[in-house]
């Protein structure tokens, strides 16, 4: 029995390296419609065209899913296919993705990633193109119109598997369901009442925390002048790190990939960074999620975030937050050569490439990313909407226009036509890479030199790098 197992781990390691080993993919032309033969008619689309299917789909506890599940039932009268659903917070999510993923069982057929995460699943060959169901009028009803969403998020979620470029070529990968770009939120009382605006530049930002600090709730409990993610998952060193790792002038690798932030500029914005965080974020700043933080500024645990745009659907909401209706929304802060930048990310949906139900699949990721129901959960609190239409709808506009006088819509309607993009180096290592990012920001935390522990963890993302192929 241990020689079985052990010929399996073999061939499995085998089996994966074989994929990771694959050259670029090739951008391939569509095929073309099929034509029926004669006296042979081609059905045109029907939701009911695989009722009596099963899916699995598997959701990160996100405020997409909080918006979309209430609906699933809707799907269900819609087409006949019934769907079970597991919810996991993002930590445990990445993990169980990645072993269902490697092991083909294909547990589940559609899951939630987004442009870094496809890139690994791309190459291994676990996910499912999209452009041949978008362009098969049979499995696609018109009215879905891949159109009319934001060409940047569509191009976003392309990948021709070029390691080091080729975003925005190739293959569609996933249906983007929201788009995150990072601006400031903060208490407009707290800060009117201590006299200050928001940070201009990433450099006044801890001059505006050294000001906050001391401020107390109704309940006498410390609110802490900033608060950012920090706990060790891949998810801290997005958003708002990244936007302001970027705006600082930094790279994560060269064009040979060989990693760039142990260069001077970038562990200066790592002291930065970490400094303020310490000294003025919450102490348990090391194991704070996303979701943590979203949910202790909507708590007023806090005076400012520079995060995502998003998560004004919490803050503005009474039923969710204590802080609605004082919540101000600022566009990032500059960096040192007075430019603006903001990284994007867009969860969207994706299919498994092993499912056996693969055109049941299709129409459930078709049917969430459509624009009815894109419109009912960004009313829901799922922003920003990734189709014109549903921005410009005038529910959309008269629900984001309230928040901050119209501050916040004008603030993102910036963010999404001047200072976003997607930053990050297109490879398939991205989570292990930032995972040891993250590692290292917790070792100057603790004390270590900010020099010695970024020229640590550029030594270990090299070695990650070569034994996964990328380079020599």
């Amino acid at each position: 029995m241990l020689q079985i197992r052990q010929w399996f781990i073999v061939l499995l390691v085998a089996w994966l390296l074989l994929f990771a080993c694959q050259p670029a993919v090739t951008p391939q032309a569509l095929p073309a419609s099929p034509t029926p033969s004669p006296g042979e008619e081609l059905i045109g689309f029907n939701w009911k065209s695989q009722a009596g299917k099963s899916i699995q789909v598997l959701f990160v506890k996100h405020p997409f899913t909080d918006a979309l599940l209430p609906l699933i039932r809707n799907f269900t009268e819609e087409t006949g296919i019934t769907v079970s659903f597991l919810v996991l917070p993002e930590t445990e999510y990445w993990t169980k993705l990645g072993i269902d993923l490697a092991s083909g069982a294909a547990s589940y057929e559609v899951f939630m990633t987004g442009p870094s995460i496809a890139w690994q699943h791309a190459r291994s060959g676990w996910i499912e193109p999209l452009d041949r169901y978008i362009q098969d009028p049979q499995l696609t009803s018109p009215d879905w119109d891949i159109n009319d969403f934001f060409p940047a998020f569509i191009a976003a979620n392309r990948w021709n598997g070029k390691i080091g470029g080729g975003l925005g070529e190739g293959n569609l990968w996933a249906i983007p369901v929201m788009v995150e770009t990072t601006i400031i939120s903060y208490r407009k009382d707290l800060f009117e009442k201590v006299g200050v605006q928001p940070p201009q530049t990433w450099m006044e930002w801890p001059e505006v925390a050294a000001k906050l600090q001391g401020l107390k709730d109704e309940q006498g409990n410390p609110i802490y002048p900033i608060i950012q993610r920090g706990a060790k998952d891949i998810t801290s060193i997005q958003a708002g790190h990244y936007t302001g790792f970027t705006t600082w002038g930094c790279k994560d690798f060269d064009e040979n990939l060989t990693p760039l932030i142990n260069q001077p500029k970038c562990v200066e914005f790592a002291r930065l960074w970490v400094e303020t965080n310490k000294k003025y974020g919450p102490p348990d700043w090391t194991n704070v999620t996303w979701f943590d933080m979203m949910q202790r500024f909507a708590a007023g645990q806090a005076a400012m975030v520079i995060d995502n745009d998003f998560m004004a659907g919490v803050y503005e909401n009474p039923e969710k937050s204590k802080v609605a209706g004082k919540v101000g929304y600022a566009l990032p802060p500059k960096g040192p050569d007075g430019s603006i930048k903001s990284n994007i990310w867009t969860w969207a949906l994706a299919m498994n490439a092993k499912t056996r139900n693969k055109e049941a699949a299709w129409l459930f990721i078709q049917w969430a990313t459509s624009k009815e129901v894109l419109l009912q959960s960004a009313l829901a609190g799922n922003l920003d909407p990734v189709r014109r239409s549903v921005w410009e709808h005038p529910d959309v506009v008269a629900m984001t226009s309230k928040w901050d006088n119209g501050n916040w819509r004008k603030v993102v309607t910036d963010m999404l036509e001047k200072y976003a993009a997607w930053y990050p180096t297109p490879q398939t290592e991205l989570v292990a890479v930032w995972d040891r990012w993250i590692q290292a920001y917790h070792e100057i935390y603790a004390g270590k030199d900010a020099q010695q522990a970024m020229d640590e963890a550029a030594r270990d993302i090299e070695q990650i790098l070569i034994r996964a192929g990328l380079k020599r």
